[in-house]
């Protein structure tokens, strides 16, 4: 079965989330960007761009264009024919700018007009909260129990809060027509400056991975990844085969809160009035 490269981007109804839909007229760009012997190959749209070995998704409503309103990338020969045959779906992404929220970040599973599967990234089950300008891995969200994690309310008998085992009971025989990643949520009232962007890498769709994360930054190769922690009240980032030794001396994962920093600059104070 082929799957069909949609230029539709239909958004979702996600957990006190508004309903929105999009559609871009932008011409798609193919890129190769697999290893040798991946199969999957796949397009970016709207506001998408290659930065490094990274893909930079925006949604940009601050200017009159609207060409980056929302951006995504559509994958085919992902070897998904019908949606129990989907086995693998996960990726690593990385919110610079605002947060997730809006139904955005997602994967967007297509089984025909109007008729999509939303799987969020981030948080359960609101989808909001997710560490800024550090790199994430959603893990396999196949078998994934999280709360609301998926959305089927597109779907006939479906539901805007449901898990994985809850679409594949509805949708485990149905034709896959297409898969994407999504960013489109720059419309958010939270969002001030109007624009979400999130990078993404290492997107595995059953055997393949797409936009491999390695070689991304210089000094950032295998076993090289930066993690973002808090050290003494300072934000960091550290490669990662440092982060054991850190966290044996109480550092945290992700950026550092108001509260840890005014904590150090009181132990500061008293260490500096002995």
């Amino acid at each position: 079965m082929s799957q069909n490269d949609s230029k539709e981007v239909v958004g979702p109804r996600g957990p006190c989330h508004m309903k929105r839909f999009i559609t871009l007229f932008a011409a798609l760009v193919t890129l190769a960007f697999v290893p040798s012997g991946v199969a999957a190959s796949g397009t970016l749209f709207g506001g998408a761009a290659m930065s490094g070995n990274q893909v930079k998704l925006v949604s940009d409503l601050s200017d009159a264009s609207t060409a980056n309103d929302a951006s995504g990338i559509n994958f085919t020969s992902t070897g998904v024919t019908t949606f129990s045959t989907l086995t693998q779906l996960a990726t690593k992404y990385d919110v610079t700018d605002d947060d997730c929220g809006g139904g955005s970040p997602r994967f967007q599973i297509n089984f025909g007009p109007n008729q999509n599967a939303f799987v969020y990234l981030g948080p359960s089950p609101t989808f909001t909260g997710c560490a800024k300008n550090t790199l994430v891995d959603s893990g396999n969200l196949i078998g994934n129990g999280d709360a609301c994690r998926w959305d089927t309310s597109q779907l006939a008998s479906g539901t805007q809060c449901n898990t994985y085992a809850g679409a594949l009971t509805l949708l485990g025989s149905r034709a896959v027509l297409g898969i994407s990643l999504v960013v489109d949520s720059g419309w958010l009232p939270a969002f001030a400056d109007k624009e979400q962007t999130v990078l993404v890498c290492d997107i595995r769709i059953n055997t393949s991975t797409v936009f491999p994360c390695l070689g991304t930054k210089p000094g950032e190769g295998k076993g090289r990844e930066k993690v973002t922690i808090c050290h003494n009240g300072h934000t960091i980032r550290v490669a990662k085969p440092a982060l054991k030794a850190h966290r044996k001396h109480g550092d945290t994962i992700g950026p550092c809160t108001q509260a840890q920093k005014e904590k150090a600059k009181k132990k500061g104070k008293k260490a500096r009035g002995r």
